[in-house]
């Protein structure tokens, strides 16, 4: 069904509507379409993606395999690794005057450049439009990867826990962390570059790290620490209410820079 699918949307998918551009690079697209069905176990919303680039990559890509076995081919010295290459590709005749020919199959060389290559598909089972199912594929991929990574650096680590339930807890909170990293840089992505002074998610953590609040036992007021002009811009910027002067700050009306400008050390 993938390929009948992707035969559908082929003539008008490369379409202007239907560019999704990658945040962090303006000048990075692919293509996505999205198709709908009811299957026996429900509805269904099938995104058809095709990436124009990883396409011209992987056609260049076999056109110099192609130019290495016609070598190999017609000097005899071939490789039972290329075999497929060999017999899928070439045409090899052997004559008593001229000796072997080797010539490229044409057919089965435009099979693969009109194929299937750059092309991939998303099933889901939530009603999304195609770039927003990419852009929450990446982001479970990005969790899984560097899970899997965090559990293969503690396997070779001794972890200083006690018991089993332990060990999970701490690998459950940090799993939790990721997901909340990948949420941050998210959001860090979609605001301009220059509106955020070019800072990325890291950078923004690093900056806020001081930012904390003290509680107190008893009838005493919880205490909050003067935040920077960095922070505060952070802080509008995400939309996350802070505390100045005694006063919680809407993030819908920050404070303006002026009136705390006697204070404030300028952070680059």
């Amino acid at each position: 069904w993938q390929k009948e699918l992707i035969d559908k949307v082929r003539p008008t998918i490369r379409r202007p509507a239907n560019i999704i551009r990658n945040p962090e690079d303006d000048k990075s697209y692919i293509y996505g379409v999205t198709d709908y069905k009811i299957e026996s176990y429900g509805r269904t919303w099938r995104h058809v993606y095709f990436d124009p680039v990883r396409k011209e990559q992987d056609i260049a890509s076999l056109m110099l395999k192609l130019r290495k076995c016609e070598e190999e081919l017609a000097s005899g010295n071939t490789f039972e690794k290329n075999r497929n290459l060999y017999e899928t590709y070439f045409i090899v005749k052997e004559t008593p005057k001229r000796g072997r020919k080797v010539s490229l199959n044409e057919e089965a060389v435009n099979a693969y450049i009109d194929g299937y290559s750059g092309f991939w598909i998303i099933l889901t089972n939530a009603q999304k439009d195609a770039s927003k199912a990419l852009e929450h594929y990446n982001r479970r991929c990005d969790i899984e990867f560097h899970f899997d990574d965090m559990k293969n650096l503690l396997d070779c680590n001794r972890l200083n826990v006690h018991t089993e339930k332990t060990m999970k807890g701490r690998l459950f909170v940090n799993f939790i962390t990721l997901i909340l990293l990948n949420d941050l840089r998210g959001k860090v992505s979609a605001i301009k570059p220059r509106d955020r002074k070019y800072w990325d998610f890291k950078d923004m953590l690093n900056k806020v790290a001081t930012y904390s609040r003290i509680h107190f036992t008893g009838t005493y007021k919880d205490l909050w620490t003067v935040p920077t002009k960095a922070q505060r811009l952070i802080f509008s910027l995400l939309k996350i209410e802070y505390h100045w002067k005694g006063k919680i700050v809407d993030f819908e009306k920050p404070i303006e820079p002026e009136e705390d400008a006697e204070q404030d050390v300028e952070e680059t």
